[in-house]
């Protein structure tokens, strides 16, 4: 599909004014109840937003931090910031068992480093900012009933918005330490639309159907913007009424004739897992012919189950697909054609773990490890794999994931040193490891210790910080790592603390549960198995640095096997 824009904004007010009956959006509350919002309806919010925001104060280029859960007017705020030059960003909203504090404290930290001018958050939250910004200077905006009421639409100068303006910030990585503002300009995202929905055989009468938060990349670029830039219908669910009622994703793909829907992988076994018989008995899925696996490590086993268990609903054969990608690419880096079937590389696992290198091998032979292939490099995009020199390494050949191309974030927001970090000349340094092969990017693995746990990024020094407060706990012998669980098809967390002197099992229980209370305060994660241990059991590297893999592998040996 060619997407002839020049940004974000022009593709709305063209089709409020083309087709304004156009069903741009079916936004699904959290009772399941669909609305529908046509396309004269999405700009005529978006407009009067912006003229919300200008009656505050917001100019253009300032950024305004949108904290909404799952909501009409997430969306409208979001673009209206657009329609007004200004720069949106979206923060996840405080969940039920967060801590407030803590909570606050990061947000207070990410508003003062981001410069935020504006908030735009619920009436109880909005209660609470004040005190926990500190007397930071930020406009605070609560969404009320009514409150568009009597504002006349400001219609968007969108032809005075530039290609390589910034469209919004995403925040990513760390868990309650230091975020990176990812900066997005239009035109990266405007490219993306072109590639995915090229790739993903998207076409102007396909209905997309998402539960992905809209903070998360994946969902605000692949799902959000790339339907509403696209005039593609978006059937959106909220992502926390989904996890309570994965039933409620195929009831709405039956329901709406969705086409596409993507997902990290532990949704497929989430699926599997949570939906019974009788939850989906008359639902048709023969419409659903793009699933796209991505966001996390892509399993064949995964897939398998899922694909047989809703086979039998109408759900087309090789309905799976599979991409690869990140904030810093806009959202895709890799992404496999529509119309090829999934490619599974099997290998000799151990030749890959010793000599690192993918030698092919007997698709199932024992010990041949299986490796989806995540497509070939979107248009625009050059990938290349280096070894810890930086010395690019041939095909098959297990090195660090490097890349540029038109897509490239503009740099991390007013982190100019963290920016030059992340590249090697104009290669972009992912972090991830993997290689090349067939013309197509298959991952392996992390170069960094970063756990992900449901699609999240989660950063191991931010959970190693909070147990090192944890009283008891021998402050610098902390480990955090993850798990692959085959059952939930994501990773688990698991932290291994050292107590300085042998402690009852009452006690060491008692830190346990503490250590876990903690994490799911300050954090939005459960760790799923908390070891309280004597000394000398973390194991550290020569240079003092806590050697996560070698404790994996330890704690793997010492209670699973």
């Amino acid at each position: 599909m060619q997407i002839a824009y020049q940004n974000l904004v022009q593709p709305l007010v063209e089709r409020a004014e083309a087709e304004p009956h156009f069903p741009s959006l079916v936004f699904v509350d959290t009772a399941g109840t669909g609305h529908t919002i046509t396309a004269a309806e999405l700009h005529d919010n978006a407009a009067r937003w912006a003229a919300l925001l200008q009656a505050h104060g917001v100019q253009p280029g300032r950024v305004v931090m949108i904290n909404l859960s799952h909501s009409l007017s997430l969306f409208y705020s979001f673009l209206g910031a657009m329609y007004l030059g200004a720069i949106p960003t979206i923060y996840p909203s405080l969940l039920p068992n967060m801590s407030a504090a803590a909570y606050l404290a990061q947000l207070r930290g990410l508003a003062e480093r981001a410069d935020i001018a504006t908030i735009v958050t619920t009436p109880d939250m909005a209660e609470m900012l004040p005190a926990g910004l500190g007397g930071l200077a930020c406009d605070i905006i609560p969404v009320q009933d009514g409150g568009l009421d009597g504002l006349a639409p400001l219609l968007p100068d969108w032809p005075a918005i530039r290609p390589e303006q910034t469209a919004f910030l995403q925040f990513s990585s760390g868990t309650t330490g230091l975020k990176k503002g990812v900066i997005i300009t239009h035109g990266a995202v405007l490219r993306q639309t072109e590639a995915m929905t090229g790739r993903a055989g998207l076409t102007r009468g396909d209905v997309l159907v998402s539960w992905l938060p809209t903070h998360h990349d994946m969902g605000l670029v692949a799902n959000v913007l790339v339907c509403f830039t696209a005039g593609i219908q978006l059937v959106k669910l909220s992502s926390i009424y989904w996890i309570r009622n994965p039933k409620s994703l195929l009831q709405a793909v039956s329901q709406y004739g969705g086409t596409h829907t993507y997902m990290p992988n532990f949704a497929f076994n989430h699926c599997v897992r949570g939906i019974r018989e009788e939850d989906i008995r008359g639902v048709d899925l023969s419409s659903w012919r793009f699933i796209l696996n991505a966001a996390e490590p892509i399993r064949l086993d995964s897939i398998t189950r899922f694909t047989e268990k809703f086979s039998p609903y109408g759900l087309p054969a090789n309905a799976i697909h599979s991409a690869y990608g990140m904030a810093e690419n806009t959202v895709a880096i890799s992404f496999k054609n529509h119309a090829d079937p999934l490619y599974v590389d099997w290998v000799d696992q151990e030749r890959l773990q010793t000599t690192h290198q993918a030698v092919p091998s007997a698709p199932g032979a024992p010990g041949s490890l299986p490796i989806i292939g995540c497509g070939e490099a979107i248009s625009g995009t050059e990938l290349a794999i280096i070894d810890d020199a930086g010395q690019w390494l041939p095909d098959r050949h297990v090195g660090e994931i490097v890349l540029r191309g038109s897509s490239l974030f503009g740099g991390y927001f007013r982190q100019p040193e963290l920016t030059a970090q992340a590249f090697l000349g104009d290669w972009f340094k992912t972090g991830d490891l993997g290689y090349l092969a067939d013309g197509q990017v298959f991952v392996t693995g992390r170069k960094k210790d970063l756990i992900i746990v449901g699609g999240k990024n989660i950063h191991p020094e931010d959970l190693e910080e909070i147990a090192n407060e944890v009283p008891g706990v021998y402050e610098g012998r902390v480990v955090a790592f993850g798990l692959f669980s085959e059952r939930l098809g994501t990773e688990q967390i698991v932290i291994v603390v050292e107590t300085r002197r042998p402690v009852p099992e009452e006690d060491a229980l008692a830190m346990a549960t503490e250590i876990r209370r903690r994490v799911a305060h300050q954090t939005d994660v459960v760790v799923h198995d908390v070891r309280v241990l004597g000394r000398r059991w973390v194991q550290k590297s020569s240079s003092g640095k806590v050697a996560r893999s070698a404790n994996r592998a330890q704690y793997v040996q010492e209670f699973l096997v």
